[in-house]
């Protein structure tokens, strides 16, 4: 019991249980990575946090395999593609063009 006066903050199970359920904490560490990484991209660089807010929870995150085609030239496409991690090639006829590091974008 209180000896005195005192404030108690209260956390119930139930609550933590929900909190804690699934991915919400893998979801909001991940979140805060991509805003973290958003951020390092040139024409997101000044994006508002209510833009950013926006933004960040509708990338899809794509694993790509070595030799994988990601886009082929000349066919249309409503997609950004930002290079998250590794090193992707800008091809033409088979010919290496440019190579796109870590928070470069195409697309």
């Amino acid at each position: 019991g209180s000896v005195g006066d005192a404030r108690v903050a209260v956390l119930y199970a139930g609550d933590i249980r929900e909190v804690l359920h699934g991915d919400n904490i893998m979801k909001s560490a991940e979140l805060a990575q991509r805003t973290e990484d958003i951020r390092k991209v040139f024409v997101f660089r000044h994006l508002s946090k209510k833009n950013m807010n926006k933004l960040v929870p509708n990338i899809a995150v794509v694993k790509m395999q070595r030799g994988q085609t990601i886009l082929k030239e000349g066919t249309p496409g409503n997609e950004f593609y930002i290079v998250r991690r590794g090193e992707v090639g800008i091809y033409n006829g088979g010919k290496l063009l440019q190579r796109r590091g870590q928070f470069d974008y195409f697309g």
